[in-house]
């Protein structure tokens, strides 16, 4: 407790742009024993389909986030006095190797749940990187549920041929027996497609599918409840594609579509979701060097930093 003491004292008289750039100045992973949630960097965007460039997402994040303070008003919560939470570092993965780096992937998240009993938030890399974390999360938690904002359904059957890209995770997650698609939501979808069938894809899967013309036709807090009643009690993961946002207020990502979830809309959805069983989450395909002003690494830390007060507020509950 005295190195927590002794971190608070340094949080509120350091300048935020001082020390390692930890997300959100946080002490690193070993200098805190007993952590509830571990940060881990994800530097992973070998399943990217359009743009590369999101293995450096970790760090600029982690930069931005430097401006954060540890005190959520909306929630009442202070990250720092209601839990501990630590960041890893970064996951040495191999680049140009899917299959090896699904495999680091998975061992570091199954030691942080089963050894160390935390909940890992992940920052991503492109989104094949929710594969490797359900399968480190099965031996703990069984088959989950998955809160998915994100423009695109993920189900596709393969990429050019290869079972593993970022529009594939999902279905191999249900072929694997690591998700449960009926208490499963995916929200945020729209933008072109290939086929009438796109969305009857993920449909046909059992997920429970909320495009952007229902959000804009619906009251948000439908929405919500939607999203409260389709997972239940469930445990499950929330994983967030920065897509999801219009890439008005996040141009720096991997797959821009239009007419996207505006900032205040991310943080009301995501600040609603207390009280579920989330015990694990990721922020995912944020491309730095497509950012202008830095608006987007700074939206992604703010929204990251409204998961973790979501989830520590579960953990006061």
């Amino acid at each position: 407790m005295e190195r927590i003491k002794n971190m608070k004292e340094f949080y509120c008289s350091t300048p935020r742009y001082c020390d390692i750039p930890t997300f959100m100045r946080i002490p690193q992973y070993g200098q805190i024993d007993n952590p509830d949630i571990i940060v881990i960097g994800i530097p992973f965007d070998d399943t990217s389909s359009y743009r590369s460039g999101s293995r450096f997402g970790p760090r600029e994040i982690r930069n931005a986030s430097t401006c954060l303070k540890k005190y959520n008003r909306c929630l009442d919560v202070d990250i720092f006095a209601d839990s501990i939470t630590v960041d890893y570092g970064d996951i040495p993965v191999i680049p140009g190797y899917i299959e090896k780096s699904y495999t680091l992937i998975s061992e570091c998240i199954k030691k942080v749940v089963v050894h160390d009993n935390a909940i890992p938030i992940s920052i991503g890399g492109d989104h094949g990187i929710i594969l490797p974390e359900l399968r480190g999360l099965k031996e703990k938690h069984g088959k989950l549920s998955v809160i998915s904002f994100d423009a695109h359904r993920d189900c596709s059957k393969s990429h050019f041929g290869e079972l593993y890209g970022h529009g594939t995770t999902l279905r191999r997650a249900i072929e694997e027996e690591l998700i449960e698609p009926s208490t499963s939501v995916i929200l945020g979808v729209r933008g072109s497609g290939y086929s009438p069938n796109d969305y009857k894809i993920a449909q046909d899967l059992s997920f429970n599918l909320i495009d952007m013309e229902t959000y804009i036709e619906s009251n948000p807090k439908d929405i919500v409840k939607t999203i409260r009643e389709t997972v239940g009690k469930n445990k499950c993961i929330l994983t967030f594609d920065m897509d999801c946002v219009d890439p008005a207020y996040a141009p720096a990502i991997n797959t821009p579509e239009i007419g996207g979830f505006t900032s205040r809309e991310c943080l009301y959805m995501i600040r609603n979701l207390t009280g579920i069983n989330i015990v694990a989450a990721d922020l995912v395909e944020v491309n730095p060097q497509y950012d202008s002003g830095g608006i987007t690494n700074f939206l992604a830390a703010s929204i990251l930093f409204e998961i973790i007060s979501v989830i520590v507020k579960n953990l006061k509950i």
